[in-house]
């Protein structure tokens, strides 16, 4: 966590004070929260980003249409007669849950997880996060997902929206990584 709200501007001090009351109280964020969010969306960007540290989630939600034997066919140029073995099922859905699944099949897959550290006067820590969706040329589409008293909290409310972090994914067991195959699309 970061030692200062320092970056941020001064008038959004209170409103981060009341969000981590409020965290540690078990309430929900403060309205006012909305303030913070679109301040990370514009002037902020730059250091949110920096503080995100490039971190990447994999919405399973959307990425499991693509996991189905007629897609593994025609990438492998497989003739359509061949049986498709479990084995090979989870060697696709690696590739597709890895740095070559964004190579080819784009950012729509493949949120970044937002985490920005925040710090309220009495010193208590806190964070906020979300994740954002790059949409062509309108830019990125955020979504906030609310104020956590850790990173795990918010692991854990990333699994809820659908979205893993692909070094958790890496080391499921190919059982959990099969549940999610389509076998339809033949």
């Amino acid at each position: 966590m970061v030692a200062s709200n320092a970056h941020l501007p001064a008038h959004l001090q209170p409103i981060l004070d009341d969000a981590v009351r409020r965290l540690f109280d078990g309430l929900d964020p403060p309205e006012a929260i909305s303030e913070v969010y679109d301040w990370l969306e514009f002037d902020g960007m730059d250091q949110l980003l920096k503080l995100s540290e490039d971190l990447i989630g994999v919405s399973i939600s959307e990425i499991a249409d693509q996991f189905n034997d007629r897609n593994l066919r025609d990438l492998r140029g497989f003739p359509k007669t061949k049986k498709i073995t479990d084995s090979e099922r989870v060697e696709f859905i690696v590739e597709l849950i890895s740095e070559d699944g964004i190579d080819a099949l784009g950012d729509d897959y493949f949120p970044s997880i937002l985490k920005h550290p925040i710090v309220s006067q009495d010193g208590r820590t806190a964070l906020i996060g979300g994740y954002a969706l790059m949409c062509e040329q309108g830019g990125p589409e955020f979504t906030w997902l609310g104020i956590f008293a850790d990173e795990t909290q918010l692991y854990e409310r990333l699994k809820v929206e659908g979205i893993r972090l692909p070094s958790e994914l890496m080391t499921l067991p190919p059982t959990e990584l099969l549940a999610w195959w389509r076998k339809g699309g033949r």
